[in-house]
């Protein structure tokens, strides 16, 4: 890969805030893993987690993008991400309502299991006691 292609691939991994999403899904599911995985102590844990980082996972998007676009697509997808109709749509506002959207959507569903999982836990509390 030219220099020039992986300075591109760098320069859209920003651009669409790739290096954010990582380091948000990466704290979250470290956060799961560590309620998952309880009984690994806290010593090896944090070597998983300095391991598996940020930077090594978005290493290893570049091979994905090389693979998916010239160095002229990346070009294009740099000046567009780089326009201000890109700059918009990865304003803080935007991606705010989206999360708020995404939140709301997993409330629902939560809301909704809640009661069913009540239901079916009160069943099984009963059968116990019979």
């Amino acid at each position: 890969m030219s220099k020039k292609k992986s300075y591109l691939i760098e320069t859209l991994i920003k651009l669409i805030k790739q290096d954010e999403i990582t380091k948000s899904m990466l704290d979250y599911q470290f956060l799961v893993f560590k309620g998952t995985y309880s009984y690994i102590p806290n010593d090896e844990f944090v070597k998983i987690k300095e391991k598996y980082n940020k930077k090594e996972h978005l290493s290893s998007l570049h091979p994905i993008i090389d693979k998916h676009f010239s160095e002229e697509e990346l070009q294009q997808l740099v000046e567009f991400h780089s326009s201000p109709l890109s700059k918009k749509m990865y304003s803080n506002n935007f991606n705010l309502d989206l999360q708020n959207a995404s939140a709301k959507f997993i409330a629902d569903i939560e809301n909704e299991l809640t009661p069913i999982n009540i239901k079916y836990q009160k069943e099984k509390n009963n059968e116990k006691n019979e």
